[in-house]
């Protein structure tokens, strides 16, 4: 009796975290807070041509993903047959990115960065909201960062990892070039 029970409890909590839509395109249905889901769905709905590649990233545009934090890793990786919103390198920063952060300590949710290119980030709702990034880009390469038309601050790809609040360049930034 108590396997019967056990295994009906189970399949009804498979049932509840299974029962979220995620858009075509996303990697799977897997069980989500409601502000997750609202970071998610207001990105989608403010950032044109904007598309959601997994539980918790939205891809913004060719090179251009915003990821948002999760809270309970164990139940999206129990509904994503294992597979667990990816975290790797420095920070949650894949080698090869540059990814900035709209909290300090790398913290809150994150937006990343892969082609060489002027990104206007106000385009993706991030002006004036960065307060850490890591630049854990490769290569010869040096990312500037605009307030306005100025470059207020520059940094060669170290994998080196950066809070803005001490610096006085805390929710500033405009801009950014990558590369």
């Amino acid at each position: 009796m108590r396997i019967v029970k056990a295994a009906l409890v189970g399949a009804a909590a498979t049932a509840a975290l299974l029962s979220v839509a995620v858009p075509a395109g996303a990697q799977s249905a897997a069980p989500v807070d409601s502000t997750l889901e609202q970071q998610v769905q207001q990105t989608l709905d403010t950032v044109k041509g904007a598309e959601r590649i997994s539980v918790n990233t939205v891809r913004l545009a060719e090179g251009v993903s915003v990821t948002f934090p999760v809270k309970d890793r164990k139940a999206v990786k129990a509904a994503t047959n294992g597979v667990a919103p990816r975290v790797d390198d420095w920070f949650g920063c894949s080698v090869g990115y540059l990814c900035m952060w709209e909290h300090v300590e790398m913290s809150g949710a994150r937006i990343n960065f892969t082609n060489c290119r002027t990104e206007n980030l106000w385009a993706y709702g991030w002006g004036n909201r960065v307060s850490s990034y890591s630049n854990n880009q490769t290569g010869s390469v040096y990312t500037l960062f605009y307030d306005g038309d100025t470059a207020v601050w520059g940094e060669e790809a170290t994998g080196y990892r950066r809070n803005l609040v001490d610096n006085g360049m805390n929710d500033r930034f405009d801009a950014v070039k990558v590369c």
